[in-house]
């Protein structure tokens, strides 16, 4: 399935600045490229440093809203207070779609930032229709069954990943998306798709019933 042009509000949940750009920061060009409305919500500390790193790179990605839950980086604490302050965000922005890593990932933030996810969730009771997507980082969806041609943004996602100075010179942030996102691109046997993000989809139900948030 090829993501459609919807213009309802996403949120991303980033575990650290950098995360949102990675998994979905040509899918969230397209969209504010559109009109459409995107916030991020960066779940741990990392310093002022990274943060404004991460405000250069919104900038390119159209991204409005940001907020910090400021959560102990390495070792998230994932609890009630948290899950509140999170669904709290939810009930404001109230958005059409979640971005959220994917369960694949196996940086235990990542893992946290979905306990954190269906606790909020799971607390708010009564959810209003939403779509959950499962982004690629490191690490790629094995069971991806949705995709975005970010052909168009591609350039304005390698900018906006240039802004991550401190995680580029660790990581390779740029080679490592370029070759994931132009093998997506590739294996989509669409000859106009350069390069492509992918994404495993979710209703809240399917979520929350998801056997790996047991081990998450």
């Amino acid at each position: 399935m090829w993501l459609g042009n919807s213009q309802g509000p996403i949120l991303v949940v980033a575990p650290h600045p950098d995360d949102e750009t990675i998994g979905c920061g040509g899918l969230l060009a397209a969209h504010t490229g559109r009109g459409g409305v995107a916030a991020a919500v960066y779940l741990t500390a990392v310093g002022a440093a990274r943060m404004r790193e991460a405000e250069r790179a919104r900038s390119w990605l159209g991204i409005d809203q940001a907020f910090e839950l400021g959560l102990p980086e390495g070792n998230m604490a994932v609890g009630e207070p948290a899950a509140r302050r999170l669904l709290d965000l939810l009930e404001t922005i109230r958005p059409e779609l979640i971005c959220v890593p994917a369960f694949e990932d196996v940086h235990p933030d990542h893992r946290g930032a979905h306990r954190l996810l269906a606790l909020a969730l799971r607390l708010a009771g009564e959810v209003w229709p939403l779509s959950i997507l499962t982004y690629e980082g490191f690490t790629p969806v094995s069971t991806a069954d949705c995709w975005v041609d970010i052909t168009a943004t591609a350039e304005t996602k390698w900018r906006a990943l240039a802004c991550f100075e401190s995680q580029e010179r660790l990581y390779r942030l740029g080679d490592v998306c370029r070759s994931l996102n132009r093998y997506r691109g590739l294996t989509s046997m669409r000859r106009a798709v350069m390069f492509a993000e992918a994404f495993r989809s979710f209703t809240v139900t399917s979520y929350l019933g998801d056997k790996r948030l047991q081990s998450s």
